[in-house]
């Protein structure tokens, strides 16, 4: 595997290794020692690479291509040895921790291996983002009372916002000023924090055996959320090897693979595949030397990408924002106890879209409940024709669309935007620049469908 990527650099010491450092002069980067020490060490051991990593404007660290790449070449291949997964934990070690989640099981392994880890895993700890850098990106660590209603001035208590747009953190504020919570759980950040909790409750359960903690040094609780982020934010899909392991759930197939775990994410971008000899990515275009290449993560919205991720893409062509916050209003009528059961019944409740098309089909079926009487809305649910003209019931649909959704939705933005500029000195610099910028493209976007 070793050697399949054409290298075409001029400078390699006598066991065949690049010289790192010229690499990265020759792209015009400034990279840490770190960085370039993990460089040396990954194609030492039987990777190889035609990018290098490099300091990127406002996105941390991403890939920069080191000379002229073609598409459909192989640019990283990285030896299965050098990936980290369960395979690659101690059999003793998963017997004895065993009731952990995959994801909580390596991130307590690389927990317990920190203080005692190989110079190999040392290095590749050195380039992961430090525990600050997520505390001021990721929502999960807004202060309690940031999740809560907020208001711009004391003496305008009608104009409360929310911090997180209500798809993140499942909260918001209806119509008649209510603080709606009830349906909280089924959305992203709630869901997230669940899982956490999860996690790291199970993980402190072993930790605080004394000699499990005097053993491996855990230190406080930090160390462990720490590693659950690493895990949580730079896995990537994993399901080896295919022919003996047992059928597991999705979440559980996962592992992380050095060096590719640099890349950021594009909406298209590279592809990054496995198979019994490691992973390897592939250009999807011609890159010239000192452009960024990425991958990509896969169709995610901005507001997963902040929240899982902790960062916001600008030009995001197939971005979509929930606007269950809107549509479940109560002057809408469609969170009515038998319009739900209607929804629920046919599939339709919740999950309400509105994209650069438009909106999606979901919201709208559920606004015709609202158009259209019981009787006529059950046959469009099952396709049989209906005495209505379709042109007066979509009339109506997109009038209702407008006034009772986009129109309140436009207006909720703004509010947020205004309280987010004027509250900006509490939070960090990160967090009050993805709040403000989320709520802008949330604005936008909206706006194109009026």
């Amino acid at each position: 595997m070793a050697g399949s990527v054409p290298t075409e650099f001029s400078a390699t010491d006598a066991s065949g290794v690049p010289d790192i450092h010229a690499m990265i002069r020759d792209v015009g980067m400034e990279l840490g020692q770190e960085h370039q020490d993990w460089c040396v060490e990954v194609w030492s051991q039987g990777a190889t690479f035609a990018v290098v990593p490099g300091q990127m404007a406002l996105k941390g660290m991403g890939m920069i291509a080191a000379r002229k790449i073609k598409m459909h070449e192989q640019i990283v291949t990285i030896p299965k040895a050098l990936v980290f997964s369960t395979d690659s934990i101690l059999p003793e070690f998963k017997k004895r921790y065993a009731k952990l989640k995959v994801h909580a099981l390596l991130a307590f392994a690389l927990a317990c291996e920190k203080s005692k880890a190989s110079d190999r895993t040392r290095k590749w700890i050195k380039t992961w983002p430090t525990l600050k850098e997520f505390q001021t990106s990721m929502p999960i660590f807004l202060d309690s009372k940031y999740r809560r209603p907020l208001v711009i001035s004391a003496d305008d208590d009608n104009k409360g916002f929310c911090l997180l747009p209500p798809a993140i953190g499942g909260v918001w504020i209806d119509s008649a000023g209510k603080f709606e919570t009830e349906f909280a759980s089924a959305y992203m950040l709630p869901k997230q924090e669940t899982r956490m909790k999860r996690d790291l409750t199970a993980m402190n359960g072993f930790a605080s055996d004394q000699e499990i903690s005097l053993k491996y040094n855990l230190g406080s609780n930090d160390l462990l959320t720490w590693m659950w982020l690493i895990v949580y934010t730079r896995s990537f899909y994993y399901d080896m090897p295919l022919r003996s392991r047992p059928k597991v759930l999705n979440e559980d197939k996962m592992c992380l693979c050095p060096f590719v775990d640099y890349f950021n994410h594009a909406e298209k971008g590279c592809k990054v595949a496995y198979n019994d000899e490691g992973f390897t990515v592939t250009a999807d275009r011609d890159y010239e030397k000192g452009d960024e290449v990425m991958i990509s993560y896969g169709a995610h919205n901005n507001d997963l990408l902040w929240t899982d991720y902790g960062f916001l893409l600008r030009d995001h062509s197939s971005d979509g924002i929930c606007v269950d916050a809107w549509m479940l209003d109560p002057c809408t009528g469609i969170a009515e106890p038998e319009t739900r059961r209607m929804l629920e019944d046919a599939g339709y409740w919740r999950n309400y879209i509105i994209g650069n098309d438009g909106p999606c089909y979901r919201t709208e079926m559920a606004i015709r409940t609202q158009i259209l009487n019981r009787e006529h809305w059950n046959c469009l649910v099952q396709g049989e024709e209906i005495p209505v003209s379709e042109d007066n019931y979509d009339r109506d649909a997109r009038e209702f669309l407008r006034e009772k959704v986009l129109k309140p939705c436009i207006n909720t933005a703004k509010i947020a935007q205004m309280g987010i500029e004027a509250m900006s000195s509490q939070l960090s610099p990160t967090m009050s620049r993805f709040a403000l910028e989320r709520w802008k493209q949330i604005q936008v976007m909206v706006e194109k469908c009026l």
